[in-house]
């Protein structure tokens, strides 16, 4: 089964949920050392799968790296088309700041704009704006939009699909397993959008809102930075 959305590791459908799902190497390449000199990883993946690959801890030092690289850093990668090794500056490392790191969690500003980027091996990774920051920093747990993901089911789904809830499209997806969790948190709701209702309806967008939920540590920091700095912590202030 394919999905334009697929996981790289388990192959099935992502949903798009912040703190279920994620991307990597859209913006800079992540390193796959495990594939061999030069390969990289790019795509999606159910963090649930991440946190059972044999690959997790190479992985996530591997992220880690794209994003804390010294300015100017050069990783070299391998063409697709040629298979030769090429050399490509990194860019992403010169637009984040460490601002917190301990075993296992690593928190980052941006610093062109207000927004946090967090890695955490007991969540995965997620990228914060300043009013979703807010809401972890003072443990709010009203859903947040999780955006439109392209999914084609392997088979035709009824109209009446628009107004499933999300156990029963993780139950027509099989995706149980890869949402640990989601159907049982409160205020998780789906939205399904027909791409051609008149035809196989198959090809869906899906948008999930759910709660934000991170690791204490994570929250801990956000509700740290609150305190010392008060609403202004996440006050976007806008240029002259």
């Amino acid at each position: 089964m394919m999905y334009e959305s697929e996981c790289l590791i388990c192959k099935q459908a992502t949903l798009g949920v912040p703190g279920w799902d994620g991307a990597v190497g859209h913006r800079d390449p992540v390193l796959a050392p495990w594939e061999g000199e030069g390969e990289t990883v790019e795509g999606r993946m159910h963090f649930a799968c991440v946190q059972t690959w044999s690959h997790k801890d190479a992985f996530f030092n591997e992220l880690a790296a794209a994003y804390t690289g010294a300015p100017g850093s050069t990783v070299e990668l391998r063409d697709a088309r040629t298979g030769q090794l090429v050399t490509v500056r990194r860019e992403t490392a010169e637009e984040y700041l460490p601002v917190h790191t301990e075993p296992g969690c690593l928190i980052l500003a941006e610093q062109t704009v207000k927004s946090w980027t967090v890695l955490d091996t007991d969540l995965g990774w997620i990228r914060l704006g300043p009013r979703d920051a807010a809401r972890i920093a003072a443990d709010d747990r009203d859903p947040v939009e999780g955006g439109w993901a392209p999914v084609e089911f392997d088979r035709d789904v009824p109209l009446e699909a628009a107004d499933w809830s999300v156990g029963q499209l993780l139950d027509h997806l099989d995706l149980e397993p890869h949402y640990p969790g989601l159907r049982e948190t409160p205020g998780v709701a789906v939205d399904l959008d027909f791409v051609a209702p008149d035809m196989t309806l198959r090809a869906v967008q899906v948008a999930v809102r759910a709660p934000l939920l991170v690791p204490e540590r994570v929250r801990g920091y956000f509700a740290g930075l609150l305190a010392a700095e008060g609403a202004d912590a996440f006050k976007v202030v806008l240029p002259d």
